[in-house]
Formats: C-alpha cells, structure tokens, sequence
C-alpha cells in the first residue's frame, strides 16, 4: 500500500477513535447524573484501576503498555471532568 493510502487509513481511524472518545464521553456524563442523584463521588479510584487492567487485559497488539496505560489514564481523567 503506498504511504498516501496509508495516511488515508490513518484518517479514517482518526475519525472513528474520535467518534468513539465523544460517545464515551456521553456516557460518562450520564454516569456523572447518575452519580450526583447518588451523592457517589465523580472519582472511583478502584474503577480506574478495573478499567486500565481491562485494558492491558485486552492489549494483544504491538502498543506499548505503559503508552496505551497513560493513553487511558488520560481518556478517564476527561471523561471524569465532564462529571462534575
């Protein structure tokens, strides 16, 4: 495949990674009402702990553990912001 069409690939699963983070974060603001009705706290150490061994647990390609570990540290961190 040349590099033109691979840098297309690389677009298209852009769009669909960003797709994916903004239906995410949907659900992460109805889990912050959810959470507000409950009086829980917008942070669950436990559950981002579940959440990032999920993750390594699911990691069966070439990425980097610690790399894609601080990838989604970072996703729960927004995700988390928009809850308060």
């Amino acid at each position: 495949m040349s590099l033109e069409n691979l840098r297309k690939t690389v677009d298209e699963i852009d769009a669909d990674i960003v797709n994916l983070l903004n239906k995410r974060v949907s659900v992460a603001i109805e889990i912050g009402h959810e959470k507000k009705k409950t009086g829980a706290s917008v942070t669950d150490s436990a559950r981002e702990d579940e959440v990032v061994s999920r993750i390594h647990a699911m990691n069966e390609g070439a990425f980097d553990a610690d790399a894609l570990e601080y990838i989604y540290r970072k996703i729960i961190g927004a995700c988390s912001a928009v809850q308060v």
